[in-house]
């Protein structure tokens, strides 16, 4: 087994050069690394045809129904055949899983949703 002995003056020399590396300004790091990271700041959420959701930081599940104002005739929000409690934009409690919602008791257009465990789901198009 050799032994090289090298001065203290290489080994700062290499840390000096390691240093100027990331003071430049270049991007240095994995590409894997990069990956993962967006991957985790997308998967924090997500969104379907009647709305968007985000992780809930308690883990339960919540819904907020979003633009009721806008709807024609629309007095009263119809939740899984029960009168839903809350007004537009309030979070309120609810069961992961689907779900039917109506603007009124008596219209009959339910639409159907499916809402994610441990997300706050904001429920925001009524269309077809």
């Amino acid at each position: 087994m050799t032994w090289i002995q090298g001065t203290s003056d290489d080994c700062e020399n290499r840390l000096t050069r390691r240093k100027r590396t990331v003071d430049d300004g270049r991007v240095i790091g994995n590409p894997t690394v990069a990956f993962l990271f967006v991957l985790l700041l997308v998967s924090c959420g997500g969104s379907d045809l009647r709305g968007k959701w985000s992780k809930s930081r308690d883990g339960k599940t919540y819904l907020v129904v979003d633009h009721v104002e806008g709807l024609r005739g629309c007095e009263k929000i119809w939740l899984d055949g029960k009168a839903w409690p809350y007004r537009e934009g309030v979070v309120g409690g609810i069961s992961p899983g689907n779900h039917t919602i109506a603007c009124n008791e008596e219209n009959g257009a339910d639409l159907s949703f499916t809402i994610p465990p441990s997300v706050i789901y904001h429920f925001d198009y009524w269309g077809p």
